[in-house]
């Protein structure tokens, strides 16, 4: 997945792939909200890859504000 500026990975673990797929889905298809709750959820679990995509997001996210002003 890439968001504006960011790749998005979608290599989670075992446990926690049920999490990040469906973070990776729902950015993938502009569902940024619904997307960033769920990699927070993987991430708050501990999936590496999670952190780093809610991190993407969030830059996005910050990106987008900072164009609006």
């Amino acid at each position: 997945m890439t968001t504006r500026n960011h790749k998005i990975t979608n290599r989670p673990g075992p446990k926690q792939e049920t999490m990040v797929n469906p973070g990776a889905l729902l950015a993938d298809r502009g569902e940024v909200e619904k997307a960033e709750r769920w990699c927070r959820r993987a991430a708050d679990a501990g999936t590496t890859d999670a952190m780093s995509n809610l991190g993407a997001l969030l830059r996005e996210r910050d990106d987008d504000q900072q164009d609006e002003r």
